[in-house]
């Protein structure tokens, strides 16, 4: 049996373990005392995949904290039978995922339990019934939620660990086939030294302050949309962008981080388009929206290409009937992605891109007139590659003025000032269709006939902040594969 001495986590103060005791000198005054514990952990054992060292974590375990050492990511667990407030229980374990290879080690206290059983915490099953009933008058805020259960007299304790929070958030981020379902979008949680404007919120546990974001979505009835009337001009920008008057400062309040995305598809997108009427930029897309059942489970879809001939479709003709699967589901029109005429303002329930974006000279462009046909409260799903993975893997990712300054320099779709760079940068060894370098290089010249160009490169983080520049409100982000899926709805 191998015992070794390690430390809890890294911090700037300590890598000890401190255990709080409080006593009251006065009536009005508490001092508090600080006891330095070191632990020694014991190697239980070792497993050659992290599922299988997880499915061994029992019940009685719930997630405290994580840290992250030269060794690997060292997860902590808490046993769950002691009061969150107060001493913890002396036992604990945690999970080391070695940064040298894929196996995780289980290690554990040389300790013995020292709380007593009747001291279970959690959420009662009577809270929870009464938590239901409350969202579903409307009370959907954490704070609200506990103020409503205080003035109920309902409730046992409120207070869960955190490892137990996330967990709890962890299990209920797909999103449901069941439109009356909740689910959780994002959840952030913060430590120690990391600050948030709203101290109210942040919840000081023996030092480590933690403050868990959830967002929840439920759904609002859409009414159909109106029948298609006469063409209509575009609006004029609308105020609510970032585009007239871009503050990087102001943008960036909205917090964006990387464990926002969901590091694998999406379960379904039903909920999203299910009996609505949609339209597809560039469609259709049989290997993306058809994998996932859109153009079956949609009332209506109409889609649209630059041409009647492009690299990807043939033989197409405005007006025309977009059949899918021998049936009638839409239109089928030619209109370019920056200008589409004709289709009226705000008459789609969702709108649609698989791989388009990429293609566009002047993406705020595009987007300004995909939001346009968009109604209240409809929704964009943007599929765009995964560069990491695909042949712009050597390319940067764009910064966001320069977007900006597309747009306000109206950059047309026939612009070629990245074709250097990217016929420096495009890895032609992972796309064979595009040939040698001087193939290349010929018809990326003809690219406004073609639009073959992927003339922007974006990531999750860009393609956030693009959403919140244009006012929509971010409901989910995925990467998985190929592809970076981003879901924001139209306010």
């Amino acid at each position: 049996m191998e015992v070794v001495q390690v430390a809890l986590y890294e911090s700037d103060t300590s890598n000890e373990e401190f255990v709080e005791e409080n006593y009251r000198i006065n009536e009005n005054e508490k001092l508090s005392k600080k006891k330095k514990l070191k632990k020694c952990w014991i190697k239980e054992r070792t497993f050659d995949t992290a599922a299988e060292a997880e499915a061994s974590i029992l019940d009685q375990w719930s997630k405290h904290y994580t840290s992250h050492t030269e060794n690997g990511r060292m997860v902590y667990y808490r046993c769950n039978k002691a009061k969150l407030r107060g001493p913890q229980c002396s036992v604990s374990i945690y999970l080391l995922y070695h940064a040298d290879h894929d196996k995780v080690t289980i290690y554990k206290t040389e300790a013995e339990h020292d709380h007593h059983v009747d001291k279970v915490r959690g959420i009662d099953e009577n809270v929870n019934k009464c938590i239901e009933e409350l969202y579903n008058d409307g009370i959907i805020k954490p704070k609200q939620i506990i103020r409503a259960l205080q003035a109920r007299k309902k409730y046992g304790s409120h207070k869960i660990s955190l490892g137990e929070l996330e967990q709890w958030c962890e299990n209920n981020q797909n999103i449901p086939t069941d439109e009356n379902e909740s689910f959780v979008v994002s959840y952030k949680i913060l430590y120690n030294d990391e600050e948030y404007e709203d101290d109210e919120d942040v919840e000081d546990d023996g030092g480590n302050k933690f403050l868990g974001f959830l967002i929840f979505y439920k759904p609002k009835e859409i009414p159909p949309p109106s029948p298609i009337s006469t063409p209509s001009q575009c609006p004029p920008l609308s105020p609510q962008t970032c585009l007239k008057s871009y503050n990087a400062s102001i943008l960036r309040q909205s917090l964006y981080h990387p464990s926002m995305v969901h590091n694998s598809a999406p379960a379904t997108l039903h909920f999203w388009v299910q009996n609505k009427t949609g339209f597809e930029i560039g469609g259709p897309s049989q290997h993306t929206w058809g994998a996932f059942g859109i153009y079956d489970v949609a009332a209506k879809l109409d889609v649209t290409n630059f041409a009647a001939n492009t690299l990807w479709e043939s033989g197409l003709a405005d007006g025309s009937v977009f059949m899918w699967r021998n049936l009638s589901k839409g239109k089928q029109y030619l209109r370019d992605a920056v200008d589409l005429k004709g289709i009226p303002n705000e008459y789609y329930d969702f709108v649609l891109a698989s791989h388009v974006l990429e293609h566009v000279a002047n993406p705020f462009k595009a987007l300004l007139e995909w939001i346009r046909v968009t109604r209240s409260h409809g929704v964009l799903l943007l599929l765009l590659p995964f560069k990491d993975r695909t042949f712009d893997h050597k390319r940067e990712v764009d910064r966001l003025e320069h977007l900006i300054n597309d747009y306000h320099n109206q950059t047309s779709e026939g612009d070629l000032s990245h074709l250097n760079d990217i016929l420096r940068l495009h890895d032609l060894a992972m796309d064979p269709p595009a040939g040698n370098i001087d193939t290349f290089r010929v018809r990326s010249e003809k690219n406004f006939e073609n639009r073959g160009l992927h003339q922007h490169v974006y990531d999750q983080e860009l393609l956030y902040y693009i959403f919140i520049c244009l006012n929509l409100d971010v409901k989910a982000q995925f990467t998985w594969d190929l592809h970076n899926l981003i879901i924001g709805q139209k306010q």
